[in-house]
């Protein structure tokens, strides 16, 4: 796969970075359609050499010449990409600086791996070459390695051919002797040039072995443990089944190579004396082989129960969940020769001191022999429609000792493995291995499963020497803000396909923290996590749409509120989650200014909970939505989405029509039209704003006491109402 491939699988947010890499600097078609050839080139070097660059510059005009007539031939130039633009466009601006599009190159691609690296998106392209290129190399020398043993095999044919027929003629003057010495002596250097070579393919191969199983293959597993709770990344196994999958190879045929030569030695009269032996050689070989083989199972599918898809890792006892392995050495004469046990908590230090942790088993023996039915061929085995039961009895849990009562954690916080025991044996090689399950979480019923999660997502965040110990909940760790967000984002990205901006983060700090505290505590996350929890619940089941394009503020104080919309036009609203309500509420806050030239009354509509979006659209309460004011009637108060958005503009789309229609019964569908009821400001006047009191006009300024004054019939007789009278009325 190439790096192209691997930027294509970025979030939105971070493909804007690419392409803002490539803006007004280098055609972006150029480098996605001609991505292999530009990624297999050293722009480094050529960047600082002006022959390999103008060689580069040159080879790449002969690639778009290539792939023009190629799609000449096809008779598919107008489907094609312009490559005579893309030859046209190179040559006009480095055809005399050739160096200077090198640089270029060489600058892009290091971003790009920047880029990635901070996705933690597999591996950077230059070391995914480095590796094929060295795995590549091991073959090859096995190839040339067996030709020298072929010409060993020769030259001692012909040695036990001479000894057999020449023996008369060995003491005669005519030098026979001297011959089969010198023979002996060119089977022996080749022999010692066989071993040498086999040396060397064993130190070569040991260093890809520890890269693969110090370097990548925990870097994998690290990849996996962020997909598991929402990070976008690829997490296939193509590369390291391939490295795997090589490495075993050369060490296996190096293997049956040693077997002939020891062979050979056995029918060798004339055995070398060599200084290193054929079984010392063999020696490290298998030790390499066990050490390789020992790390090649993966647990490729993480337990998940298909009811959370979204959220592996957690299981419920008597619910059926899912999970596969996967042995990275895919070789046809390893097929049924593993055979693969999973155990529940095996060997766990908590269990076993029973320290409070549930006990739990398999209702089923889930053994299977791992066997080629992938579609790709892969020794796999997947195990299905499993199901664990707790193996004590509240009973026999209430009886835990008192030291036991105080050390247990609660359900959600208690973590648990999942081991894979495998059995292999392949000729002479027998082995016993196993590997693990990420932490999990094990719950008694649905309500819990919220809890699970947050215990689940904090662990992710956790070294993974701390996740060897399966109580780390007891005393847990403080985790950075910077990661935590970043999975809480990402949390919004898979429900809402939307993550959280830095404005929204912020918020949630200063909700979850209390403060700018860099570290959080377990406790306030979980505490936090809650309301988050039912939030996202109100996302997936209503407001998809809205919030993936950005249609919703969503976390917002009622202080930030104010101060951005208390100088915005009347009508100017937005959205924002419920502070207080923990299962997910969403309220509507807009801005009316009853007088000129006075800052504007922020509004908070109560907010509508899960329960009302299921009969009405949150569009359609935008749409209806009115205030019912005396004297005025109604209105509608939702006039522009913040900033200064007409609502129709964004909303029109979702309106959905629920009126007008007829039922099965005959009847026409009524809706329900969201209102509030507010009463109008009423003026605080001062006495200088009166230039006679006498001349009131009780109309103008409070037409319901005014109407009501005038209409008295002994409102000739009353004496004159001060501007300090009204405001005393209108106090009360």
């Amino acid at each position: 796969m190439g790096r192209w491939e691997d930027l294509l699988k970025l979030d939105p947010d971070q493909q804007v970075r690419v392409n803002e890499l490539y803006s007004e600097r280098f055609p972006r078609e150029i480098r996605r359609c001609l991505s292999q050839w530009i990624e297999s080139q050293d722009w480094d070097s050529a960047a600082e050499d002006a022959d390999k660059a103008n060689t580069c510059f040159q080879n790449l005009l002969v690639c778009l010449d290539q792939q023009l007539n190629y799609s000449v031939s096809r008779k598919s130039v107008l489907e094609e990409p312009n490559y005579e633009w893309f030859k046209y466009y190179l040559q006009k601006h480095f055809g005399d600086q050739p160096q200077k599009l090198a640089a270029l190159l060489s600058e892009c691609l290091r971003e790009e791996d920047k880029i990635l690296g901070s996705m933690g998106t597999e591996h950077p392209a230059q070391q995914c070459h480095l590796l094929d290129k060295h795995v590549e190399d091991l073959k090859k020398q096995i190839l040339e390695m067996k030709k020298e043993l072929k010409s060993l095999q020769d030259l001692q044919e012909n040695l036990i051919y001479a000894q057999s027929n020449w023996q008369p003629q060995v003491d005669s003057p005519n030098g026979m002797k001297e011959t089969l010495v010198k023979l002996a002596d060119i089977m022996t250097q080749t022999e010692e040039r066989v071993l040498q070579h086999m040396v060397g393919i064993l130190q070569q191969s040991e260093q890809v072995a520890m890269t693969l199983i110090t370097v990548e293959l925990p870097q994998w597993k690290q990849r996996q443990h962020m997909a598991c709770v929402g990070r976008p990344i690829d997490t296939r196994l193509d590369h390291l089944q391939k490295w795997f999958t090589g490495v075993v190879e050369v060490l296996m045929e190096l293997q049956r190579v040693l077997d002939k030569l020891q062979a050979q030695k056995q029918d060798d009269t004339q055995a070398s004396n060599l200084s290193r032996t054929t079984a010392e050689i063999q020696g490290f070989n298998v030790s390499l082989l066990t050490k390789i083989l020992s790390h090649a199972l993966v647990v490729e599918k993480q337990p998940s129960m298909s009811t959370l898809p979204l959220r592996p890792l957690i299981l419920r006892t008597g619910v059926r969940f899912s999970m596969g392995v996967r042995f990275l050495a895919n070789l046809p004469e390893f097929k049924c020769a593993l055979n693969v046990q999973p155990v529940f908590d095996k060997d766990i230090e908590e269990a076993m001191k029973g320290k409070g942790f549930r006990h739990f088993d398999f209702t089923m023996d889930g053994r299977k022999v791992l066997d080629m039915d992938a579609l790709d061929g892969g020794l796999v085995a997947v195990f299905n429609s499993m199901t664990i039961e707790d193996t004590k009895s509240d009973k026999g849990t209430s009886k835990c000792s008192g030291a036991a009562r105080r050390t247990r954690l609660g359900v959600t916080e208690e973590l648990h493995l999942i081991k894979f025991v495998c059995d292999f044996q392949h000729g002479l090689l027998k082995l016993n291995f196993e590997t693990s399950s990420l932490p999990l979480v094990v719950v008694k019923n649905t309500i819990q499963c919220p809890s699970a999660w947050a215990a689940i997502m904090w662990c992710s965040l956790l070294p993974p020497a701390d996740l060897e110990n399966l109580s780390v909940f007891a005393e847990p760790p403080q985790v950075p803000w910077t990661q935590l967000s970043e999975v809480l984002s990402w949390q919004f990205s898979k429900v809402g396909k939307r993550g959280l901006d830095p404005d929204q983060l912020s918020m949630l700090h200063v909700r979850i923290t209390g403060g700018n505290a860099e570290m959080v505590k377990w406790g306030q996350f979980k505490l936090a996590w809650t309301w988050l929890d039912g939030i996202l619940d109100l996302i997936k089941k209503h407001l998809v749409d809205l919030w993936s394009e950005g249609l919703i503020m969503g976390f917002v104080t009622k202080e930030k509120t104010f101060s951005l919309l208390t100088e915005k036009p009347s009508g100017t609203f937005l959205l924002r989650f419920s502070e207080s309500i923990i299962e997910g509420a969403i309220s509507v806050s807009y801005v009316d200014h009853p007088n000129t030239g006075v800052s504007g009354e922020v509004i908070h509509v109560d907010p509508f909970l899960k329960s009302e979006l299921e009969t009405q659209s949150l569009p359609n309460v935008i749409y209806d939505y009115t205030v019912a004011v005396p004297l005025n009637h109604s209105k509608h108060p939702l006039v522009y989405l913040y900033p200064d958005i007409p609502k129709d503009a964004v909303f029109k789309r979702f309106y959905k029509d629920s009126g007008d229609t007829i039922t099965d019964s005959g009847y026409v569908r009524r809706r329900n039209v969201p209102e509030s009821r507010r009463s109008p400001p009423l003026p605080q006047l001062q006495p200088d704003d009166w230039a006679m009191e006498t001349d009131l006009d009780f109309k103008e300024i409070w037409p319901e006491v005014g109407s009501f004054l005038t209409q008295m019939p002994f409102s000739e007789n009353l004496p004159p109402i001060t501007a300090q009278d009204l405001n005393s009325f209108t106090a009360v």
